[in-house]
């Protein structure tokens, strides 16, 4: 009665237009209330005949085009609250030996479950006609199209849990490939058209198509297979959205990108799933780096008409999976194809930090080019990453714990856990987006100086006791004790001629203060350790390098430059 007695001038007003709504959303209200309190066909009826009236009244009137998407969710909703009793699949189950071997079809669907099925198909049939049909002549054009092509994706999602209860039922997949065609189809139509809007119909269509086909896919598939296919439907998204200039679409895949993200980085179980045998060239390649590769994709394309939070999520996607799909295939290589088994080698975590620090100077190139925000937290975080595991292996080295190396001295893996990462950290110290923040680049500096300092140490001991390095367990001998001193010391003056060399003056003090930290040890453990031609050995070679170094620095430095000196870039 509000509805037909509704006098045309109220419309012209803000206040009337509003209260047109709260009689038919009261009433569809109660309905549903008394729905649940009463179900059965009475009441079901009555809330269902709400839906036609709001369609004829957002036809007639086009300030109340919106009006029939609240019917929509009458429409749901009554779906959803229907009561549906135990029912089993009309298909004859032939077994023998406890063991199905195989099924018989019977009919199409149970007799309990055809009312709610007919009352979906009827329903979801009438919106779909009235969007096609007012989408040609409304006014408002795309709110009509948007209403055809959206409900029967709605209408097939909760007749599905309500039926099917989310499980993999085949047929189900055909309807839902069938829906999808139909939505071409219609797209097509569409795009043929010269009137009302027809690019944007035309978006509107083929993503309810998408829709249907990962709601196919969501229901035939399962593991990382679903995932890689919803992560497939981002370009197709993207595409559509780049040639229809639908803005919304960027919302849909922010959904959809969100989705995937979650069930590949925060799925836990997916240690669990089937990935191949072989390294590198296992299913952890299609798992992530498709993956991969459609996140860069539809953030290229979305970034044509807008550059906003769906290209950001997309971009920093694209970047976690490639960063996992590293560290996750250095995981399977390490542990033979099981990711859950437990443990993990000093060789795994040194690759962790290699594959980390070369990332980060990937990204940082990538950055550099490309003047992507995103990318450059990337790269702060592979980095930092790759840092915080540089340090750990330092505190955390064999000497002290009772990890096992494996190799000749020198050609051995820890090389990849001190030498390898301290190269990294001495060229992103001298990459561009550094050049201005000199923390961070001391902090490298510092880390790949000790980093460099541990890796002698270690190597040394390993060269004595391959066997087992732990401090506790072994005695530290003379020639040890001396052979790290000269270690040292060379060290020392390798940092001494490159400082001088390139003119660093950072070079040359962490020269001093590896040259002075041997002293004092030589001085103060070497004199009680050592005896014999070990210990004048171990002074000889101190009291050489001084003499050494003071004449060098009073040729190349101290008389070149007394005021300043100069760090080249």
């Amino acid at each position: 009665l509000n509805l037909f007695l509704l006098p045309r001038a109220a419309l012209e007003w803000p206040i009337g237009r509003k209260l047109v709504w709260v009689p038919y959303a009261t009433l569809g209200c109660s309905g549903l209330v008394l729905y649940l309190a009463h179900p059965g066909w009475a009441v079901r009826i009555g809330v269902l005949l709400l839906i036609p009236l709001a369609i004829w009244k957002g036809a007639r009137e086009q300030v109340l085009d919106k009006l029939p998407w609240l019917s929509v969710g009458f429409f749901l909703a009554t779906l959803l609250f229907w009561a549906l009793p135990a029912w089993q699949p009309t298909g004859e189950i032939i077994s023998a030996e406890n063991m199905i071997q195989a099924i018989l079809p019977g009919g199409w669907a149970p007799d309990v479950i055809q009312p709610l099925l007919f009352t979906a198909i009827l329903i979801a049939a009438l919106y779909a006609a009235t969007g096609l049909w007012q989408e040609r002549a409304a006014p408002r054009p795309l709110i009509w199209a948007a209403l055809g092509a959206a409900v029967p994706v709605l209408t097939f999602i909760v007749t599905y849990g309500q039926v099917a209860l989310f499980q993999g039922r085949p047929i189900w997949a055909v309807c839902a490939g069938a829906l999808a065609a139909a939505a071409t189809a219609a797209a097509d139509a569409a795009r043929r058209e010269n009137f009302a809007s027809p690019k944007q119909r035309a978006g509107i269509h083929a993503t309810a198509a998408v829709a249907f086909i990962a709601l196919g896919y969501a229901i035939i598939l399962d593991e990382q297979w679903l995932t890689v296919a919803l992560a497939l439907l981002l370009p197709a998204l993207a595409i559509i959205e780049e040639k229809a200039e639908l803005p919304a679409l960027r919302k849909l895949a922010l959904i959809v990108a969100g989705l995937v993200l979650i069930r590949l980085l925060l799925n836990w179980y997916i240690i669990d799933y089937a990935l191949g045998d072989w390294p590198i060239v296992n299913l952890l390649l299609v798992t992530y780096g498709v993956p991969a590769l459609c996140f860069a994709y539809a953030a290229q394309h979305f970034r044509r008409r807008g550059d906003d939070l769906t290209v950001a999520v997309l971009e920093s996607g694209a970047a976690a999976f490639a960063t996992v799909l590293v560290a996750l295939e250095i995981r399977h290589w390490a542990h033979s194809g099981v990711l859950a088994r437990p443990g993990t080698s000093f060789l795994e975590c040194a690759l962790h930090v290699c594959s980390l620090g070369i990332l980060a100077l990937m990204t940082m190139r990538g950055a550099a080019r490309l003047q992507r925000p995103v990318l450059n937290w990337v790269w702060r975080i592979q980095g930092g990453l790759a840092l915080l595991g540089g340090v750990l292996l330092i505190l955390v080295n064999p000497i002290i714990g009772d990890a096992r190396i494996h190799g000749l001295p020198i050609l051995n893996e820890l090389l990849l856990a001190y030498v390898v990462p301290a190269i990294l950290a001495a060229l992103a110290m001298r990459h561009e987006l550094l050049r201005n923040d000199e923390g961070v680049r001391k902090l490298l500096g510092v880390y790949a100086l000790v980093a460099v300092f541990t890796w002698i140490t270690v190597e040394i001991r390993y060269a004595f006791h391959p066997g087992n390095m732990n401090f506790i367990f072994v005695r530290v001998l003379d020639a040890e004790l001396w052979a790290w001193s000269g270690g040292w010391l060379v060290y020392g003056i390798a940092l001494m001629i490159g400082g001088i060399r390139f003119r660093v003056r950072s070079l040359r003090l962490a020269a001093l203060a590896v040259i002075g930290f041997t002293a004092l040890k030589i001085f103060v453990v070497d004199m009680a350790g050592l005896t014999g031609l070990w210990r004048v050995l171990s002074f000889l070679g101190l009291g050489l390098t001084l003499i050494g170094l003071g004449a060098v620095f009073r040729r190349f430095v101290a008389g070149v430059d007394q005021t300043k000196d100069a760090t080249p870039p």
